[in-house]
């Protein structure tokens, strides 16, 4: 299958459990993956900057 095609049903499944406790559950975690992330890439440029 085309990966258009692949992109294309997930997005429509992500679509279709919008608003489930799941759906909330996983954004939540996401959301603190990526502020992890971003601080941890934070740390790392102060580090460069001051040494």
């Amino acid at each position: 299958m085309p990966r258009h095609l692949i992109a294309l049903t997930l997005l429509f499944g992500l679509a279709a459990c919008a608003g489930t406790p799941e759906r909330q559950a996983l954004d939540a975690f996401n959301d603190g993956v990526g502020t992890a992330n971003r601080t941890a890439s934070n740390i790392r440029m102060i580090d460069r900057l001051v040494n």
